[in-house]
């Protein structure tokens, strides 16, 4: 499975999804999991190793047999059999919206995961990313599947998105996890999972793989 989480307004919580997401598919001893890191800032790296990346296509691996990849130049994502020895792969990308149409036209993600929250420009850059999908749809081996992540927010998407004739046609809005700000950041901050900072988060782990199940 082929997960991209993509948003170009910062600060929404795309990082903070995309390793929650490979955190959840980590449980799954049997499965190789790769999170590439296509963001200049390095955070996903840096959640899983400890440290900030040193130089283009480092990879590195944690603990829990999480490999790593700092891809800042989003290189080999359409190459054939590039990544072939991994089952799971989740891509964070970057907030450049140029770059977030390369890695979607070239990876070919099942599931491309949008998180908003309760900032106006995330739901302008939203509508942005979701007529961006719709544009490619039939040119690339799709459609993948969309899903809009509610990052603490409570937004009425149904009548917001009513009016765009633009939209990719396997949409799913019904998903949100719970406004954490706090707990999420010292989650980053900690390089741990939020679920394993304090057992009563545990239920996000059960959010977040209703959030990666197929429709």
């Amino acid at each position: 499975m082929k997960i991209a989480v993509a948003q170009h307004k910062g600060g929404v919580g795309k990082t903070t999804l995309a390793t929650h997401v490979a955190g959840l598919l980590s449980e799954d001893d049997l499965k190789k999991l790769l999170l590439i890191d296509c963001d200049s800032q390095g955070d996903s790296f840096r959640f899983y190793t400890g440290r900030l990346p040193e130089e283009e296509q480092e990879i590195d691996t944690d603990m829990n047999d999480v490999d790593v990849l700092w891809n800042l130049e989003r290189a080999s994502l359409s190459t054939s059999g590039a990544y072939a020895e991994y089952d799971n792969i989740v891509v964070d990308i970057d907030t450049r919206i140029q770059n977030a149409l390369q890695v979607i036209t070239e990876l070919s993600p099942d599931i491309i995961l949008i998180p908003v929250d309760d900032q106006y420009l995330s739901l302008s850059h939203l509508k942005d990313a979701l007529s961006l999908i719709h544009s490619i749809e039939g040119v690339v081996s799709y459609p993948a599947v969309v899903k809009i992540v509610q990052m603490g927010a409570d937004h009425d998407l149904e009548s917001i998105l009513a009016p765009m004739t633009d939209l990719p046609s396997s949409l799913y809005i019904g998903y949100g996890l719970p406004y954490l700000r706090k707990a999420f950041n010292e989650s980053l901050s900690k390089c741990k999972l939020i679920w394993n900072l304090n057992e009563e988060y545990y239920s996000i782990n059960k959010l977040i793989d209703e959030v990666i199940s197929y429709e």
